[in-house]
């Protein structure tokens, strides 16, 4: 059973609720490692499928009145850190290369030590939805994410 710890003001939700979004990342990570394990050659593929479940299953999914087919790259990158999920969370872009970095990831301790250093970490597939929107073409350019000890770094090629 999981323990309860003191909740501080900067915090937006109670532990209770902490839970859903630590679930919905298992979730997404077991399924992304049985599928990475069935056809670990085509890891982009697998990403543009699970681009294509987020739009057709949840982008009409509303909460307090903001869906999230409107949010645009900057809102959910403040959405991120504003909900305590990472402390900071920053997409540049170079030429036809976007860089997302995420630090501060809360489920980095739980998810990174068992998916080793090279994964697709599930904000930078709902960054790749994104900016699936705003560009032509739109590839993972080193195939995966990197994960670090507290975050990761993904590198996507835009047209």
């Amino acid at each position: 059973m999981l323990g309860r710890r003191q909740s501080s003001q900067s915090q937006c939700c109670t532990d209770r609720q902490s839970l859903v979004p630590l679930i919905w990342q298992s979730y997404i990570h077991a399924h992304l490692d049985a599928e990475l394990k069935l056809h670990g050659y085509l890891p982009c593929v697998l990403a543009i499928r699970a681009v294509r479940t987020i739009w057709s299953d949840f982008s009409n999914a509303e909460y307090m009145g903001v869906k999230l087919k409107d949010l645009t790259l900057n809102e959910y990158l403040d959405l991120l850190v504003e909900t305590g999920q990472v402390k900071r969370a920053e997409l540049k872009f170079k030429s036809t290369r976007a860089v997302l970095r995420i630090k501060g990831c809360s489920f980095a301790p739980v998810f990174h030590p068992q998916l080793g250093q090279r994964f697709i970490c599930p904000h930078a597939l709902m960054v790749f939805a994104l900016l699936k929107r705003s560009f032509s073409d739109v590839k993972f350019s080193e195939n995966l994410s990197q994960l670090t000890k507290d975050g990761s770094i993904t590198v996507f090629d835009t047209v």
